[in-house]
């Protein structure tokens, strides 16, 4: 869940909110601006595959742990890709996705879950997207931690 950001696409004026529930539109200025309806579109259009678990935990310190991470089918999927990423385990203190080395991706699963086993401490996440029968991959979701009770 996304509970503020900046669009950096958008005027510089423009900030949104963005929940499960709901999509909220804020202009600083008092222009009237009819977003809501064009984001809304947007989002039903190109929505990615909704995370269904586990939520979100404190980390634990045992180890190995089994993990089991689970989403909402997409109708039109034939399969789903994962990327697991790691903090640190590529560069300190960074992301190995935002460094241009992604720590695992999993393609071609064909039920919406996937069970692994972690010995690293180091903090994980995770994302899922779907892949149509026509082989192009659908958007991906926004990121979720890896947490001892996954």
């Amino acid at each position: 869940m996304i509970s503020a950001a900046r669009v950096t696409s958008w005027p510089a004026r423009m900030r949104y909110a963005l929940t499960m529930s709901h999509v909220r539109i804020a202009a600083v200025t008092p222009i009237r601006i009819a977003c809501p309806v064009v984001v809304l579109l947007s989002l039903a259009l190109s929505s990615a595959p909704a995370m269904a678990g586990p939520p979100a935990q404190p980390p634990v310190s045992a180890f190995p742990r089994a993990h089991t991470l689970r989403w909402q089918p997409q109708p039109q999927a034939v399969s789903y890709s994962i990327e697991i990423d790691c903090f640190g385990c590529c560069r300190t203190a960074r992301w190995c996705g935002d460094v241009g080395a992604p720590y695992r991706i999993v393609t071609g699963l064909s039920r919406p879950e996937y069970h692994f086993q972690s010995t690293d401490p180091r903090p994980m996440r995770w994302r899922v997207w779907a892949v149509g029968a026509d082989g192009h991959s659908r958007p991906k979701s926004p990121w979720w931690a890896v947490t001892a009770g996954s």
